[in-house]
């Protein structure tokens, strides 16, 4: 796989193909902040710029192939502007993390602890949607297609 299919905007995911997608996009940010924890000054010291700037890097890399992903599983099921829609919900994310939750105490549970309802219940439900609603054709002849493309 190129890094033009990973993030690349054209094109339509099946349900299976974004979930091992979206599994895969989060595994990989966690070994690469786990990588850059580990490698760090130690606790109590400011890490190194490189430091920061690897999570800073990895962290653009994650949203970008993340909005590649969710924009390439729209398109299939039909939305008429998936870029706009899947960069919505990660512009929402980013005010939530940077700014809704200084504002208020309130949090959504266990596994999303870190965002306030609002964040957590469109996240959720973008999500379960991309995950469980089937697309306008065939998404096996949608990944085949996308596989030898």
């Amino acid at each position: 796989m190129t890094l033009r299919r990973l993030f690349d905007f054209r094109g339509e995911t099946g349900r299976l193909r974004f979930l091992c997608g979206f599994v895969g996009w989060w595994t990989a940010f966690i070994l690469v902040a786990v990588a850059l924890a580990t490698w760090g000054p130690g606790p109590g010291r400011p890490p190194s710029p490189a430091v920061l700037a690897g999570f800073f890097l990895g962290l653009v890399a994650h949203s970008a192939g993340l909005l590649a992903l969710q924009s390439r599983r729209l398109r299939s099921l039909g939305a008429p502007a998936p870029v706009v829609i899947a960069g919505a919900f990660l512009v929402l994310g980013w005010i939530d993390i940077l700014a809704l939750t200084k504002l208020t105490w309130l949090r959504m549970t266990w596994p999303m602890t870190g965002m306030t309802p609002l964040a957590g219940m469109a996240q959720l439900t973008l999500h379960l949607f991309l995950f469980l609603w089937p697309a306008q054709r065939d998404e096996a002849a949608a990944d085949l297609a996308e596989t030898f493309a």
